[in-house]
């Protein structure tokens, strides 16, 4: 319910639609615009549908099966300009609400959730919150429903900011969109460091791997 409002401000506000059209980027063969905006149209704000959207993450140890799981989204944006380029966006995780999906019962897995939740990896009691800033968005040269994708961003993780840059398959539909996305990000960036061989060389058994997979699908609706 908390998200119902917001989603309905945004769909009284979804009558402007948006024309597609293609501009040229400074790179060869690649194109830096999504979307342009009917004349007169300053900008448009497209939110994030937090209950439409997910993300899922999977870690191992370098020996044996691994751990899976969700986070939930709290909020998510991105604003494109009058003259159609992806000028802003970010997303928004409530890293409370880290779930293992692989572990049943439910009850059984309460204990990795604790324990991710600790400061032996996410510090949730003092970071609570990650998120990711878009820096730039290129999809591949031609305009098609379906587009292939670069998108370079900033995520921050408990406090650490580093720069990611990912593929991703944008499909657009009238008055809305979806991204989806998988990245794999190497944790001790983000001084995520319990059992890495990595910093630990000393390190025999118990050794998780410094790769977590993350997987992203997006929902935004016009606003």
């Amino acid at each position: 319910m908390k998200y119902l409002l917001p989603l309905l401000m945004c769909a009284s506000l979804a009558q402007a639609q948006l024309k597609p059209e293609i501009f040229a980027s400074s790179e060869p063969g690649a194109f830096l615009l999504l979307w342009k905006p009917q004349t007169g149209q300053e900008e448009m704000k497209w939110s994030l549908a937090p209950n439409q959207s997910k993300l899922q993450w999977m870690g191992k140890p370098i020996a044996g099966g691994g751990h899976e799981g969700t986070i939930q989204f709290i909020s998510g944006s991105v604003t494109v300009s009058a003259t159609g380029l992806i000028t802003q966006g970010e997303l928004v995780v409530d890293m409370n609400t880290i779930k293992s999906t692989d572990i049943k019962p439910e009850s059984s897995a309460k204990d990795l959730e604790d324990h991710l939740k600790s400061d032996d990896f996410f510090s949730v009691a003092k970071y609570p919150r990650a998120n990711f800033s878009i820096l730039k968005v290129i999809p591949e040269a031609g305009f098609t429903p379906t587009q292939k994708a670069k998108v370079t961003g900033l995520l921050t993780i408990k406090g650490i900011t580093n720069q990611v840059t990912f593929p991703a398959t944008i499909i657009r539909e009238k008055g809305e969109f979806q991204v989806k996305a998988e990245l794999t990000i190497d944790r001790t960036k983000w001084d995520i460091i319990y059992q890495s061989k990595s910093i630990f060389t000393n390190l025999k058994d118990g050794i998780i791997s410094d790769e977590i997979k993350i997987t992203v699908d997006l929902k935004f609706v016009g606003c």
